[in-house]
């Protein structure tokens, strides 16, 4: 008899706590890619003062490999779990496997390089697999018509060219009905503990929008409070116990239209980044206060037709440095200024060599084939482009794309640091050229559906280089124009 109260009691009590389990919601999402490339002559970065130029595989013409054809394989992977309870609360947890390189073996034993990803960092400081995401969202009760999100989250506000990032901090949303005006504010908690007198950066924002007929309308800003910066690089995080107490103050402000008026679709941006940098005292010899003055305006109009044909014009302009300033005038988006190069996706894909575009099918993180690579330091060029993606079957995309590329610099150039008027002189600096010309691109590709949720895409840009893109050569004395560059691109997603 005991024994069968014993038995009773622990089904009892496995039902006791099973039941609050039972009544949870879980489900899984996320994508698992391997792409590679095949490129020639990805252009080195700009002259030194474009501290925010970023092209990982920035070559110059001493290098053994300048005009040399590259080859790789990569792959990545993303995992968000939900755990939700009702319409008004969940909870999620996810997580990223960082892209890494085949046979890639920095930082690994010849064993674990076979493996790729393990939890934690390897021994060059970078991790492997990050908590990227870990929050809980709710509506405030009884009911009322807020949500608030605690904890690490995304930030998205215009990820092509704002804010594409993850990160801690407190955001809440309301949507006031009939008009359907929704707002999202929040404060995101940037940087914490590097420096014992001024260690709080702290971002906060509020993006406001509507529709107005079949158009979403909106408006932003998005304001950076860092009481403690690095002037030296723009995208490095702060040291520890620096000794420095440099101060920046930046802020933008912007607004935008997305929607579709009859056949004719659009997305419209105008986004205008403002705010100063002070150092007190100064770090470093000839560095000095500046202040930020710098926009930005995107637009892209295309049409369908025959429900499977999509033709379109596009255009962007953004400010670029001065190099005779010493302000910062060229236009560098929120994840540039904090040195969140891989933590969002790169969202800007207009181009497959200027942006790392794909074409459309992989979400890449971290170093590519591009110039610019995604979300991160769009400034210093304008183009206008034309393209068109036509369905020639229910599982086979095809897809084109076309512009010129130029240069808004001044006194220089973004990409290329020729010379005007002969040799550098030993500390590396001289006249530099100031040209208007990057380029033309052709980019060509398809997208193949092999599955529901398997898409396999292939894709090849070429850029006619312009001048803008020529480098001092400090053998020879003289400008050297690069090979024109061009990459082919392929590879396979799954989500799920």
């Amino acid at each position: 008899m005991k024994k069968m109260l014993m038995i009773a009691l622990a089904l009892g009590l496995t039902v006791a706590l099973a039941a609050p389990a039972m009544a949870t919601d879980w489900s899984a999402r996320g994508h698992i890619y391997v792409g590679g490339a095949i490129h020639k002559t990805a252009p080195p970065a700009g002259p030194p003062q474009d501290a925010g130029a970023y092209m990982p595989l920035a070559l110059t013409p001493t290098h053994d490999s300048w005009g040399d054809t590259s080859a790789w394989v990569r792959m990545g992977a993303n995992l968000t779990i939900t755990a939700r309870q009702s319409e008004d609360l969940y909870g999620v947890l996810g997580f990223n496997m960082n892209s890494r390189r085949w046979g890639e073996t920095s930082g690994f034993t010849r064993q674990e390089a076979g493996a790729y990803y393990r939890f934690g960092q390897d021994d060059s400081g970078t991790a492997s697999v990050l908590v990227q995401e870990m929050f809980i969202d709710f509506r405030v009760p009884p009911k009322l018509p807020v949500w608030l999100r605690i904890g690490a989250q995304p930030y998205v506000i215009r990820p092509w060219l704002l804010v594409n990032t993850v990160g801690p901090g407190l955001t809440g949303r309301i949507m006031i009905d009939p008009i359907k005006l929704g707002i999202n504010a929040g404060w995101a908690k940037k940087w914490e503990g590097y420096d014992y007198d001024c260690d709080d950066n702290d971002a906060f924002f509020v993006d406001i929008g509507m529709p107005i007929g079949p158009v979403k309308v909106g408006s932003f800003f998005w304001y950076d409070k860092l009481n403690l910066w690095l002037p030296d690089h723009p995208g490095a995080l702060p040291i520890y116990d620096s000794g420095a107490r440099s101060e920046a103050d930046l802020w933008w402000v912007g607004v935008y239209a997305d929607g579709k008026i009859g056949p004719i679709g659009l997305q419209f941006d105008w986004i205008y980044g403002g705010g100063s940098i002070d150092h007190d005292p100064v770090p470093a010899p000839g560095v000095r206060d500046q202040d930020v003055e710098s926009w930005i305006i995107r637009g892209v109009l295309d049409v369908s037709l025959m429900n499977r044909l999509t033709v379109g014009i596009g255009g962007l302009y953004g400010t670029g440095e001065d190099f005779n300033s010493n302000d910062s005038e060229e236009f560098m988006s929120v994840n540039t200024r904090e040195g969140a190069r891989q933590q969002g996706l790169p969202a800007l894909q207009d181009f497959l060599l200027l942006h790392d575009g794909v074409m459309g099918v992989v979400p890449f993180r971290g170093p590519g084939v591009g110039f610019i690579g995604g979300p991160v330091d769009v400034g210093g060029v304008w183009y206008v482009r034309g393209f068109a993606n036509f369905m020639a079957t229910d599982w086979l995309r095809l897809v084109a794309n076309f512009g010129w590329i130029g240069d808004t610099c001044d006194n220089g150039n973004k990409f290329g640091n020729g010379v005007t008027g002969g040799r550098q002189n030993p500390a590396g600096s001289g006249i530099l050229d100031d040209n208007d010309d990057i380029g033309f691109e052709m980019d060509f590709g398809f997208n193949i559906a092999l599955y529901k949720n398997l898409q396999w895409g292939v894709g090849f840009g070429y850029l006619i280089a312009g001048n803008a893109l020529d480098q001092w050569n400090p053998i020879t004395g003289s400008n050297d124009d690069p090979a024109n560059p061009w990459a082919l691109t392929s590879a396979i997603l799954y989500t799920f």
